[in-house]
This record gives C-alpha cells, structure tokens and sequence, in this order.
C-alpha cells in the first residue's frame, strides 16, 4: 500500500511538472531536464510560477489594449472639444452677424416718412429707435430676434423654434410688452422692464 501511494505521487508530481516516466516507475528513472537533486518540494509555488506564465502574455495584451483605449478616449475627447468650440465659434459669428443686420435694420426705420406702411402709420420717434438699439446691442442678449417695424410706432422683436414656440416683444415709446405661445398656451405680458425681457428669452431658450 504504501508503495502505492508513493508511486501516485510520483505520478502527481512528474503531470505537475511536465515530464515523462519510464516504465520502471522509480524516482530515478524521470527524464528530467535538471539533476534529480534540484527538483523543488513546494508544489503550490511550481504551479503559482506556471500560471504567472501562461497568465503575462495576456496581461500584457490586457495594458495593450488599455492604452490604446486611452489614447482613443483622448483622441474622443479631444475631437468633442473641437467641435463644441466650433460650435461655439459658430453660434457666437452667427449671432455677431444677426446683431448688426438687426441695428442696420432698426436704423433704417428713421427713413421711413409719414404713412410709410399705406396704412396712416406715423414716423418712428427717436426715443424708440434708441429704446430697440440699445436693447439689440446689450452683452446680456445671447439670442438676436428677427426684427420688424408695426404701424403702431412700436419696435416688434420674434423669436419663433421649430417646435412652433413663439415669443414676441414690443418695444413702444413708453414701455415694452410682450406675448408668448408655447405649447399652445398664450401669455400676454404689459410693462416688462428690460431685465425681465432677458428673463423672458433665456427662459424660452431653456426650454425643449
């Protein structure tokens, strides 16, 4: 018995190692590679140290593939940033444009003469020409309106989204209004001053 199961873990130990047994069966008659004498006891480290082998190569494919995971991110990134920067250098050139097609626009409204629409329409006061300029060129307007003259000497400024939301702003000799259809709900607004104005068009904005 006891031969026995010394010669099983012979067996164990030559499978653990890869190597071949003669027919005699003895401990002498391995093919080792190595003198008999410097084969290693603790087992668990021979296998530890072969799995470490046959594991590098994969590590090695797995921080590969890593890094040039990375490198893509980066690249990602880095094209994202490039195209909301030209995003924003197209929005901030389209709106510059708008601002001064608007101004020459308001500008021309000193042109117009009595009955200027055929309908009894009277001049545009100085007073509401300057009102509508200096709200198209104010640094708190982020979006230019589309701009139109009323036969009722007031100043109109539309916004107007794809979705059909509307707003619209009139700027008249004494005070500013303003009327909205988003979603389908009208609002009427009377004597809005200029920051509620800003108000008004950012939050029309914001919306989706």
């Amino acid at each position: 018995m006891e031969n026995l199961q010394n010669k099983n873990r012979q067996n164990y130990l030559a499978a653990l190692l890869g190597i071949q047994q003669y027919s005699s069966g003895s401990v002498s008659s391995f093919d080792f590679d190595f003198p008999v004498t410097s084969i290693p006891i603790n087992v668990e480290q021979i296998i530890k140290s072969e799995i470490e082998k046959k594991l590098a190569p994969i590590k090695e494919t797995q921080y590969a593939l890593v890094g040039q995971f990375a490198e893509i991110s980066l690249e990602h990134d880095a094209i994202k940033d490039e195209i909301n920067n030209l995003r924003k250098i197209y929005s901030e050139n389209y709106q510059l444009k708008k601002k001064l097609n608007n101004i020459n626009t308001v500008l021309s409204f000193k042109k117009f003469g009595p009955d200027w629409n055929g309908n009894g329409a009277e001049p545009f006061s100085e007073n509401i020409i300057q009102k509508a300029l200096d709200f198209i060129n104010s640094q708190l307007l982020r979006f230019q309106p589309n701009v139109f003259p009323t036969g009722r000497q007031s100043v109109q400024l539309e916004y107007e989204k794809s979705n059909g939301n509307y707003l619209e702003i009139e700027i008249f000799d004494d005070k500013c209004s303003a009327y909205s259809e988003i979603v389908d709900k009208e609002t009427e607004y009377e004597s809005l001053s200029f920051n509620e104005i800003i108000k008004l068009i950012n939050e029309f904005y914001s919306r989706i």
